[in-house]
């Protein structure tokens, strides 16, 4: 992976409820939590 380059991860959770997002930038990271309801 470049270290310079933009990337985005995305993991859910066992019960397909919860969202993490990870956005990897070059001056840092942002960490994105979301609990999604029906």
């Amino acid at each position: 992976m470049d270290p310079y380059s933009n990337s985005l991860f995305l993991f859910c959770g066992k019960r397909r409820d919860r969202i993490k997002a990870i956005l990897h930038e070059p001056d840092g990271m942002v960490l994105l939590y979301k609990r999604l309801t029906v």
